[in-house]
């Protein structure tokens, strides 16, 4: 199963949440490599109880991984994140822009 994402941008920042139902935050692990933001989660079994008898399985585990490309406007630096009643909040900040250098350019009559 692949965490489900919602990525969104505001003027200073991009953010993006993770649905991680069940995971706990010391199976998390958030990194940055080349411009790529990977999320890696795992979530573990429930121990199987003697003298019951499973009628529907339907929650998965195992380990789970997103990756997402970074615009060239991400601070990969100055990443945070979170985690919170399952879900994980990733907040990517925006580099400041630099303007681009202005000079005067002198006409000359022929």
């Amino acid at each position: 199963m692949t965490p489900r994402l919602d990525v969104s941008e505001s003027e200073k920042k991009f953010e993006v949440q993770a649905e991680l139902p069940g995971v706990e935050e010391k199976d998390l692990d958030v990194s940055v490599s080349d411009g790529i933001l990977t999320i890696k989660a795992s979530k573990q079994a429930e121990k199987e109880e003697k003298g019951k008898t499973w009628h529907r399985v339907e929650r998965s585990f195992g380990t789970y991984q997103r990756s997402l490309s970074l615009p060239s406007s991400a601070d990969a630096d100055k990443i945070k994140a979170t985690f919170e009643k399952g879900v994980l909040t990733i907040s990517v900040p925006k580099r400041a822009e630099l303007e681009p250098p202005t000079r005067k350019i002198s006409i000359k009559s022929s």
